[in-house]
């Protein structure tokens, strides 16, 4: 059983969840490929992709949240 988060890498993660959201915007805005993958995706992944869109990773909000 694979790491429900294992899709996702500190290198590819911004990416990934970019093409996700262009993804459930419009579908034809991504390649036909990136359609497979999500559709693979257990519901599981679904979520953390989910999850990783409400974060704000601009560099101020990361260090007010490692400052607490």
């Amino acid at each position: 059983m694979r790491s429900y988060n294992s899709f996702l890498t500190t290198n590819n993660a911004s990416q990934v969840i970019a093409i996700y959201r262009d993804y459930i915007k419009d579908p034809s805005l991504v390649d036909k490929s990136w359609h497979e993958f999500f559709k693979a995706l257990a519901p599981e992944e679904i979520s953390i992709l989910a999850d990783y869109q409400k974060i704000n990773w601009t560099q101020t909000q990361l260090l007010t949240l490692f400052d607490l």
